[in-house]
């Protein structure tokens, strides 16, 4: 059987209005507010999960995982103007992410997800955010990375980017073990850096994975295909 989803009803949050805070994150923030107000029940994200089901959910219904998320994230520090860093494929995940920093007034950095560890250690001493988000697929890389950043020890989530991150037990929304980077080197000196990805049983250098959201990032609903080159 296949997990339930999280209870959406009218006591779940939808969102939250950023406080104290302005510029295009807070701005966007207010947008979705109003979608979400203006087209609770209408179609807003549709997603072929890894096994070829269909899910969609309405704007309540996904803002309601946002207001989660939000939850989550505001809990692990994210404030309004602190950075967020996600180096995630085109999923519920990021947007899920996307939306919840906006709602909290926060910034989002997003990198390619195919990124090597040389361009997402600048961007993370470049940044310094107080969270990252990875796929589980990319997860040794981006340790690499943070364990040789300017801020090694901030916390990281690690999720799916299919359908489990929608579910109950979902890390985005659910208390629970995030990774924090080691130092470089403990007291007897040996190394702290997780192994480098292609030393892994089973890696394939290269391996992309095709995008299965359908939702126009620039305006809430408005549905469009975005397939990126394998």
């Amino acid at each position: 059987m296949r997990p339930a989803p999280p209870a959406l009803d009218s006591s779940a949050p939808e969102s939250f209005a950023p406080s104290g805070s302005s510029g295009p994150a807070a701005d966007l923030g207010a947008v979705w507010s109003r979608a979400v107000a203006c087209r609770g029940t209408a179609p807003f994200l549709t997603f072929i999960t890894g096994t070829g089901d269909s899910n969609t959910w309405s704007y309540r219904q996904f803002a309601q995982l946002v207001g989660l998320t939000a939850q989550r994230f505001r809990a692990l520090g994210v404030a309004p103007g602190t950075a967020v860093h996600l180096n995630l494929a085109s999923s519920p995940a990021f947007i899920m992410s996307w939306l919840a920093c906006a709602s909290l007034g926060a910034v989002t950095v997003a990198s390619d997800p195919e990124a090597e560890v040389p361009a997402l250690l600048r961007e993370l001493s470049g940044t310094h955010p107080v969270l990252g988000i990875v796929g589980l697929r990319r997860r040794w890389t981006y340790r690499n990375a943070v364990s040789r950043s300017a801020t090694p020890e901030f916390p990281v989530i690690e999720v799916s980017e299919d359908e489990p991150d929608t579910l109950a037990g979902s890390p985005l929304f659910t208390p629970g073990p995030v990774f924090g980077a080691v130092r470089r080197r403990d007291s007897a000196g040996r190394s702290g850096h997780p192994p480098r990805p292609d030393r892994l049983p089973g890696h394939r250098r290269g391996r992309r994975l095709p995008a299965r959201v359908r939702t126009d990032p620039s305006t809430p609903g408005r549905c469009a295909e975005h397939r990126r080159r394998r």
